[in-house]
Protein backbone atom coordinates (compact mmCIF):
# COMPACT_ATOMS: atom_id res chain seq x y z
CA UNK A 1 0.00 0.00 0.00
CA UNK A 2 1.50 2.98 -1.10
CA UNK A 3 2.19 5.77 1.75
CA UNK A 4 1.16 8.94 -0.29
CA UNK A 5 -2.24 9.41 0.62
CA UNK A 6 -3.35 10.26 -3.05
CA UNK A 7 -2.12 7.24 -4.10
CA UNK A 8 -3.70 5.24 -1.53
CA UNK A 9 -6.92 6.10 -2.32
CA UNK A 10 -6.56 5.19 -5.53
CA UNK A 11 -4.98 1.81 -4.79
CA UNK A 12 -7.87 1.00 -2.87
CA UNK A 13 -10.60 2.17 -5.55
CA UNK A 14 -8.97 -0.05 -7.91
CA UNK A 15 -9.18 -2.94 -5.03
CA UNK A 16 -12.95 -1.85 -4.63
CA UNK A 17 -13.46 -1.48 -8.48
CA UNK A 18 -12.13 -5.10 -8.97
CA UNK A 19 -14.35 -6.48 -5.98
CA UNK A 20 -17.09 -5.88 -8.27
CA UNK A 21 -18.81 -9.02 -9.79
CA UNK A 22 -16.41 -10.45 -13.01
CA UNK A 23 -15.84 -8.18 -15.89
CA UNK A 24 -17.23 -9.18 -19.36
CA UNK A 25 -13.55 -9.35 -20.78
CA UNK A 26 -12.83 -11.75 -17.96
CA UNK A 27 -15.35 -13.51 -18.30
CA UNK A 28 -14.62 -14.13 -21.78
CA UNK A 29 -11.36 -14.71 -22.11
CA UNK A 30 -12.58 -17.96 -19.03
CA UNK A 31 -15.43 -18.56 -21.55
CA UNK A 32 -13.35 -19.75 -24.18
CA UNK A 33 -10.07 -21.00 -22.22
CA UNK A 34 -12.80 -23.45 -21.30
CA UNK A 35 -14.50 -24.26 -24.67
CA UNK A 36 -10.45 -24.94 -25.93
CA UNK A 37 -10.37 -27.52 -23.14
CA UNK A 38 -13.52 -29.30 -23.69
CA UNK A 39 -15.65 -27.65 -21.43
CA UNK A 40 -18.09 -24.42 -21.83
CA UNK A 41 -19.81 -21.14 -20.02
CA UNK A 42 -23.31 -22.29 -19.57
CA UNK A 43 -24.49 -19.77 -17.12
CA UNK A 44 -23.95 -15.98 -16.24
CA UNK A 45 -25.63 -13.74 -13.84
CA UNK A 46 -26.28 -10.08 -14.19
CA UNK A 47 -29.65 -8.96 -13.18
CA UNK A 48 -29.21 -6.64 -9.85
CA UNK A 49 -26.63 -4.79 -10.11
CA UNK A 50 -26.38 -4.94 -6.47
CA UNK A 51 -27.14 -8.47 -5.92
CA UNK A 52 -24.57 -10.97 -4.45
CA UNK A 53 -25.02 -13.23 -7.77
CA UNK A 54 -24.36 -10.21 -10.35
CA UNK A 55 -21.28 -10.62 -12.41
CA UNK A 56 -20.54 -14.56 -11.58
CA UNK A 57 -20.64 -17.24 -14.01
CA UNK A 58 -20.85 -21.16 -14.49
CA UNK A 59 -18.51 -23.56 -16.25
CA UNK A 60 -19.36 -27.19 -16.88
CA UNK A 61 -16.95 -29.97 -18.34
CA UNK A 62 -18.41 -33.06 -19.03
CA UNK A 63 -17.14 -36.22 -16.93
CA UNK A 64 -14.53 -37.40 -16.78
CA UNK A 65 -12.35 -33.80 -17.93
CA UNK A 66 -9.11 -34.24 -20.67
CA UNK A 67 -6.25 -35.00 -18.98
CA UNK A 68 -4.30 -31.98 -17.82
CA UNK A 69 -6.67 -29.50 -18.99
CA UNK A 70 -8.43 -28.71 -15.49
CA UNK A 71 -5.49 -27.53 -13.66
CA UNK A 72 -4.15 -25.05 -16.24
CA UNK A 73 -7.52 -23.12 -16.53
CA UNK A 74 -8.01 -23.07 -13.02
CA UNK A 75 -4.82 -21.40 -12.34
CA UNK A 76 -5.50 -18.77 -14.95
CA UNK A 77 -8.99 -18.14 -13.12
CA UNK A 78 -6.87 -17.82 -9.76
CA UNK A 79 -4.47 -15.34 -11.26
CA UNK A 80 -7.37 -13.08 -12.51
CA UNK A 81 -8.41 -13.09 -8.59
CA UNK A 82 -11.56 -14.76 -8.94
CA UNK A 83 -12.98 -17.32 -6.89
CA UNK A 84 -15.26 -20.11 -6.38
CA UNK A 85 -16.52 -23.19 -5.97
CA UNK A 86 -15.29 -26.77 -7.72
CA UNK A 87 -18.66 -28.89 -7.48
CA UNK A 88 -18.34 -32.51 -9.16
CA UNK A 89 -21.71 -34.11 -9.55
CA UNK A 90 -23.50 -37.14 -9.84
CA UNK A 91 -20.87 -39.13 -7.06
CA UNK A 92 -20.72 -42.15 -6.84
CA UNK A 93 -20.48 -42.00 -10.47
CA UNK A 94 -19.50 -38.88 -11.64
CA UNK A 95 -21.20 -37.15 -15.30
CA UNK A 96 -20.23 -33.54 -14.89
CA UNK A 97 -17.84 -30.84 -13.08
CA UNK A 98 -19.19 -27.46 -12.59
CA UNK A 99 -17.00 -24.91 -11.31
CA UNK A 100 -18.53 -21.72 -10.26
CA UNK A 101 -17.22 -18.68 -10.26
CA UNK A 102 -17.41 -15.34 -8.57
CA UNK A 103 -15.15 -11.83 -7.14
CA UNK A 104 -15.80 -10.13 -3.52
CA UNK A 105 -18.93 -12.41 -2.60
CA UNK A 106 -20.49 -15.41 -2.18
CA UNK A 107 -21.10 -18.31 -4.58
CA UNK A 108 -24.71 -19.36 -3.90
CA UNK A 109 -26.68 -22.59 -5.38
Amino acid sequence: MASDPKARVSELRDLVKSSRGIKVTELAEIATAAEAQGGGLVAVTAGDPDGDWCGTGRIRFKWPPRPGTLGSLIDSIINKGIGGHIIINGLPHPDEILIDLSRGGPVGR
